[in-house]
Parts: structure tokens; C-alpha cells; sequence
């Protein structure tokens, strides 16, 4: 079983434009069947419960030159400020922050 992963340090949660959440530390892995998913640690005091309890939000990990945007299909938060969530389909982000898909490899 093949998997992919991306470990970062710095990333967010995004409701539209908003930062719901920051996170420090995270591991995003590709499994096998295609499926996307996300785990890390929320920045203590930095959580808006509001705003990460509205729909669409997203995962924005930046990269030097733009960023990878997935829409978080579920979301769940652990003790400790950490989290996991189920993601959708990847997308890049230019730094124009226009985004566009991005072709499967």
C-alpha cells in the first residue's frame, strides 16, 4: 500500500478568507485509494470556534511561492489542541492566491 505525506511546521485553517485556525506541526498523507488526510496540533488561543464551525473550510498548508488547499470534508479535534481531519481533493494556490487544480502525478 502506497501512501504519500507532506510534514510541515506552519499551516492554517480557513473559513473563506478567515483564519479559523493556526496550526504548528502537521502530517498530510495521500493513502492509497486517492484519499486525503490531515493531523497536527492547533496553536493554543489561536482557535476561532466559530469560525471553524462554518462550512466550506479548508486546510492551507504554504509552501515558498503559494500554497496546497484541500476542503476539509470532516473534522475532528483531540485533546491537547491536536486534530485530525478527513480532506477532499488538492488544490495549489499561486502567489497571485488564485488557486487551480493540481494534475495527479
Amino acid at each position: 500500500m502506497l501512501t504519500r505525506g507532506i510534514h510541515g511546521t506552519i499551516a492554517a485553517v480557513k473559513w473563506s478568507y478567515f483564519t479559523a485556525a493556526a496550526v504548528h506541526g502537521y502530517t498530510v498523507t495521500q493513502h492509497a485509494a486517492g484519499a486525503w488526510s490531515v493531523a497536527g496540533t492547533f496553536v493554543p488561543g489561536l482557535v476561532d470556534a466559530y469560525k471553524i464551525a462554518q462550512r466550506p473550510i479548508y486546510f492551507v498548508a504554504p509552501f515558498k511561492g503559494g500554497a496546497w488547499r484541500w476542503p476539509i470534508e470532516s473534522l475532528a479535534v483531540l485533546e491537547g489542541g491536536r486534530f485530525t481531519a478527513r480532506l477532499g481533493p488538492l488544490t495549489t494556490e499561486g502567489s497571485n492566491g488564485l488557486s487551480s487544480p493540481t494534475p495527479r502525478t
